[in-house]
């Protein structure tokens, strides 16, 4: 090992706009090809920086994956009709080994709600890529509320269909 190098770990990384984080909520993302077709939640285990020479640090993720639904039990899976939108159902269960990945590969965050769902005897969460979420669009929104505030600074900005494009 050469002297310049080291690992250190963290308890959050923030990269792209998203603060990932070995803690809940942050802990849950979506990792694969991409949304809507190759894609599977996982739970963030570890984060960390390496540092190879100087000035030339990697992150990296530990994660395992939630449990897919068996074939009988994926059948009463019914946001699988809505790939776009919909999220998918996994057992309440991460299983298999680690994986560690590049922090670059983690597609986005997922919203992960627990529930029991009926038809499937086991507990499951109901996973949703949160990938459709973007600071653009906060960003590009605040800047048209900023305009039309200082445009009109006596009253709320509100967002009304002129009388004229009704008929």
């Amino acid at each position: 090992v050469e002297p310049n190098m080291s690992v250190v770990l963290q308890k959050r990384i923030t990269t792209r706009g998203a603060t990932f984080s070995v803690n809940q909520p942050d802990c849950f993302v979506a990792v694969g090809r991409g949304v809507p077709e190759d894609w599977r939640p996982a739970r963030i285990e570890r984060l960390f920086t390496h540092t190879a020479k100087r000035d030339n640090a990697v992150q990296y993720v530990v994660v395992r994956f939630f449990t897919p639904l068996s074939v009988e039990d994926s059948a009463h899976d019914h946001y699988r009709q809505f790939p776009i939108a919909g999220g998918r159902l996994y057992y309440d269960q991460l299983g298999g080994a680690s994986l560690l990945l590049p922090l670059d590969d983690l597609i986005c965050h997922c919203a992960v709600t627990r529930r029991m769902w009926p038809g499937i005897d086991r507990p499951c969460i109901h996973a949703l890529p949160l990938d459709r979420v973007s600071l653009d669009i906060f960003t590009s929104s605040a800047s048209y509320l900023t305009t039309l505030y200082r445009a009109r600074p006596t009253c709320i900005p509100h967002i009304r269909t002129p009388s004229s494009q009704l008929a």
